[in-house]
C-alpha cells in the first residue's frame, strides 16, 4: 500500500488553469419539430429542433443556428415576419430572420404552439404550457399577440394537453382547438370561451398506455371546411363546422396540416403510415400527403423517409422540406428536402447540429475513433475517425434507443450497445456492422465489458437486476437481484472487479459476479445514488454520482469523501470520465442550481479539482478523453452533438502537446492492482458489519 501511495504522489500533476473553448464536431441532424418557408422569399427557410432555431438563406450553403435561446415552436408569415416560441417569451423578426427582438409574455410556460391569423399576419396566437403548474391550476394559457407580436395579452386558460390551434380565415374571432381525449373545441369569441363541436370526430386515438381515446393531432381551418389530422385515421374533413365528418385520406398518423400559402388550394400533410409508437418493425415510415383542391382529396407522395415527419413546408408547392421527429418524442433524423414534388428525398443536414448524444466511446484504434449513441435519431449509432470532419452512421434494424455504449480496451473493434427495448447490439468491426442479441423484451439500461475477459459483459435491466454473459451476449444469467433496482454497472479494467449501483447502495463483486457486498450506502431515502465510474488505479478509484454530490473513494471503496468543486456556486455532478492514459486524471461535468454547467478535472484521484476551459455551450451528458492525445476531451450534448475541447498548454499533464497511445498497464502494476483488490476483499470480510 505504501508503494502505491508513493506512486500516486509521484504522478500527481499541478497544471495551470485552462482557457480552451468548445467546438461542435457533429454529427449533424437530430430531431426537428418544425420547418417553414418564407412566403415572400421561398429561398429562405427556418427549422426548429432540440430547442434551437436554424435559418438558411440564399447567402449561405448550410443552415445557420440563430442566436435565440430555447426555441420550441415556429410560425412564419408574409411581410418578413418570423415568430419563435420560447419559455415565457416570443422571439420576433420583421426582416426575414436577419434580426430578432425578444418579447416577454404574461405567462411563464413553454410556447409549444404558434398560429398566425390568416387575415392579419401581425396578429398571432400562442399556447403556453406551464412549466410547473400548481395542483388544480390551469395547465395552459392562450395568449394573443398584436402589433407583429410586440404586445401580448393573456386570453384565458386552456385544458391539459393541447395538440393544435387554428384560426378561421374568413372569421378571425372563430378559433378551433385540438385536445387529447376530447372532440374539437370551438370558440366564437377569440378564445375566451370554448364549446365542443356538434359531433366528435369518428376516429380512434392512442394514448401512451395504448388505450384508444380522442384523436385530434393537427388542425387547419379553410373558408369552406375544417380539416383535422388524426392519430390513426388519416385526415378528416367537415364542411359544416364540425357537425359532420368525412374521412378524405387513407388511414395514417397525421401530425401537421400546412397550406403552401393562405391563398393557395395546395396543402400538405405530414406524419407516418401508422402510429409511430408501433415502431419500424411494424412497417411504420414517414409520410407526406398533398392536396390540390383545398383538402377535399389527398394523394400520398411516392418518396418516404425512415423517420416520423413532424412538419412539411413548401414555398412554391414543388420544393419541399420535411422536418423529421415528433412532439411526442419519437426519433427523427434531421431534415429532408425534395426538388421533385416529393418523388424522392435527400438529407439536408449541413449546419443542423441538433443531435442528442447520450453515450460516447473513444476507441484506441491506430487513429482515434469516437463512437456516439444518438438518443433522438432513427440512425442511432455513429462514428468519426477524423475528429468529426466526417461521420459514418450505422443502419441498424430495428431503430433502437441506445442507452449506453461500451468499448473493449484490448480490442478497439469490439463494441456493445445496450438498447432499451431491443436487447444488445454487438460489433466486431469497429461499428461498421452490428448484430442484435434480443433479451426477451427486458428493458436494458446499461452495459459494461470486462477487459480481463473479453467475452464477458454485464447488463443492467434483465428482471430489473444485473445479468452477466460469458459469450458476448448470446446467453445471460442473473447475478444480482432485481429487487434492488440496479441502475448502472462499471468494471475495473485492470482486475475485472465489478461495481453496480442501486438507488441506495454501491455493490461490488471480486469474483466475476458470484458473490456481492455493499461497499457504500446512503443514509437517507432522500439521498439517491446514480452512476459509478472506476479508474484502474491500484487500488481502484471509484467516483459515484449521487443527489448529495460526488462521492469519491481512492482505496477501492473502504473510505469515501464528498467532493466540493471550486467556484462561486455550489455544483452538482452529472457524469464522470477517466483519462485512459493516466488513470489518476478524471473529469466531471457539474451543474449549478441555475442550470449552468462546467467541466472539472482532477489529477490526483479526486483530492483536488479545477475548472477546465469555458462552460460547455450545451448540456453535457457524457464525457470521453481522446486516447491518443489526452489534451482533447469530448462532451456529448443534447442539442449540440459532440463538442470538443483542446486543453491549453500546461493543462494536459505529462503529455501536453504530444500524441500518446495509451499504454496497457504493465505487468508489475497489474500485479500490484490485483493484489490490492484481493487484500481489500479479505479486509472487508473481516471488518465488522
Amino acid at each position: 500500500m505504501k508503494q502505491w501511495l508513493a506512486l500516486s504522489a509521484l504522478v500527481a500533476s499541478t497544471a495551470m488553469a485552462d482557457t480552451g473553448t468548445w467546438t461542435r464536431i457533429g454529427p449533424e441532424g437530430g430531431r426537428l419539430s418544425a420547418v417553414a418557408v418564407d412566403p415572400d422569399a421561398p429561398e429562405i427557410a427556418y427549422a426548429v429542433g432540440e430547442h434551437h432555431t436554424f435559418r438558411r438563406g440564399p447567402e449561405t450553403a448550410a443552415w445557420q443556428r440563430l442566436p435565440i435561446d430555447a426555441g420550441f415552436s415556429l410560425a412564419v408569415a408574409d411581410g418578413g415576419r418570423v415568430y419563435v416560441g420560447g419559455i415565457g417569451r416570443v422571439f420576433r423578426s420583421n426582416d426575414h430572420g436577419a434580426s430578432f427582438a425578444t418579447v416577454d409574455l404574461p405567462a411563464d410556460g413553454i410556447v409549444e404552439i404558434l398560429a398566425v391569423d390568416p387575415s392579419d399576419a401581425g396578429r398571432i396566437y400562442a399556447v403556453s404550457t406551464h412549466v410547473a403548474a400548481e395542483p388544480g391550476a390551469s395547465a395552459s394559457t392562450l395568449l394573443v399577440g398584436t402589433e407583429d407580436g410586440a404586445r401580448w395579452t393573456a386570453v384565458g386558460d386552456l385544458p391539459l394537453n393541447v395538440t393544435a390551434l387554428a384560426v378561421q380565415p374568413d372569421d378571425p374571432s372563430r378559433l378551433y382547438l385540438g385536445v387529447v381525449g376530447q372532440p374539437v373545441l370551438v370558440s366564437a369569441d377569440s378564445g375566451r370561451t370554448w364549446t365542443p363541436t356538434a359531433e366528435s370526430p369518428p376516429c380512434p386515438g392512442i394514448d401512451q398506455s395504448g388505450e384508444l381515446q380522442g384523436c385530434v393531432e393537427a388542425l387547419l381551418a379553410r373558408p369552406d371546411a375544417l380539416l383535422i389530422g388524426t392519430v390513426a385515421d388519416g385526415i378528416l374533413r367537415s364542411a359544416d363546422q364540425g357537425a359532420t365528418w368525412q374521412r378524405v385520406s387513407a388511414a395514417a398518423y397525421v401530425e401537421s396540416l400546412v397550406p403552401v400559402s393562405t391563398a393557395s388550394d395546395v396543402l400538405y400533410a405530414a406524419g407516418t403510415t401508422a402510429w409511430p409508437g408501433l415502431g419500424r418493425d411494424a412497417g411504420v415510415r414517414g409520410l407526406v400527403l398533398r392536396s390540390d383542391d383545398g383538402g377535399a382529396s389527398w394523394q400520398t407522395l411516392d418518396g418516404t423517409t425512415p423517420a416520423p415527419i413532424a412538419m412539411v413546408a413548401s414555398g412554391d408547392g414543388e420544393r419541399l422540406y420535411a422536418a423529421t421527429g415528433s412532439r411526442h418524442g419519437f426519433a427523427g433524423h434531421g431534415l429532408y428536402a425534395s426538388s421533385d414534388s416529393g418523388a424522392s428525398w435527400q438529407l439536408d443536414q449541413a449546419g443542423l447540429d441538433a443531435s442528442c448524444v447520450i453515450s460516447l466511446v473513444a476507441a484506441a484504434s491506430p487513429m482515434s475513433t469516437l463512437h456516439a449513441a444518438l438518443g433522438n435519431d432513427t440512425l442511432t449509432l455513429a462514428a468519426t475517425r477524423d475528429g468529426g470532419s466526417t461521420w459514418e452512421v450505422a443502419a441498424v434494424d430495428p431503430h433502437p434507443f441506445v442507452a449506453a455504449l461500451a468499448g473493449d480496451r484490448n480490442d478497439p473493434q469490439h463494441l456493445v450497445a445496450a438498447a432499451h427495448f431491443d436487447g444488445l447490439f454487438v460489433s466486431r468491426d469497429g461499428g461498421a456492422t452490428w448484430e442484435q442479441r434480443p433479451l426477451d423484451g427486458d428493458l436494458v439500461l446499461d452495459v459494461a465489458l470486462d477487459a480481463v475477459d473479453g467475452e464477458a459483459l454485464y447488463i443492467v435491466g434483465p428482471d430489473g437486476g444485473l445479468a452477466k454473459s460469458d459469450d458476448d451476449g448470446a446467453t445471460i444469467r442473473l447475478v444480482l437481484r432485481g429487487d434492488w433496482g440496479i441502475r448502472n454497472v462499471a468494471v475495473d479494467e485492470a482486475s475485472g472487479a465489478v461495481f453496480a449501483t442501486s438507488d441506495q447502495a454501491v455493490h461490488a463483486s471480486y469474483d466475476g459476479g458470484a458473490t456481492w457486498e455493499r461497499i457504500f450506502e446512503s443514509n437517507t431515502e432522500a439521498f439517491t445514488i446514480g452512476s459509478v465510474t472506476v479508474a484502474p488505479t491500484a487500488p481502484p478509484t471509484l467516483y459515484v454520482v449521487s443527489t448529495a454530490g460526488l462521492q469519491v473513494s481512492d482505496d477501492g471503496g473502504r473510505r469515501w469523501r464528498l467532493v466540493s468543486f471550486p467556484g462561486p456556486q455550489e455544483s452538482y455532478p452529472a457524469t464522470v470520465a477517466i483519462d485512459p492514459s493516466r488513470a489518476p486524471t478524471a473529469y466531471v461535468v457539474a451543474y449549478t442550481a441555475s442550470g449552468e454547467s462546467q467541466v472539472f478535472r482532477t489529477d490526483d484521484a479526486g483530492r483536488h479539482w479545477r475548472a477546465v476551459g469555458e462552460p460547455p455551450p450545451n448540456a453535457a451528458r457524457v464525457l470521453a478523453v481522446d486516447p491518443h492525445d489526452r489534451r482533447v476531451i469530448y462532451a456529448g450534448t443534447c442539442g449540440g452533438g459532440v463538442q470538443m475541447l483542446v486543453q491549453s498548454p500546461g493543462g494536459g499533464g505529462d503529455h501536453d502537446g504530444c500524441a500518446v497511445v495509451p499504454p496497457v498497464a504493465g505487468a508489475g502494476l497489474l500485479a500490484a492492482h490485483g493484489l490490492a483488490i484481493g487484500l481489500l476483499a479479505l479486509l472487508r470480510r473481516r471488518l465488522p458489519r
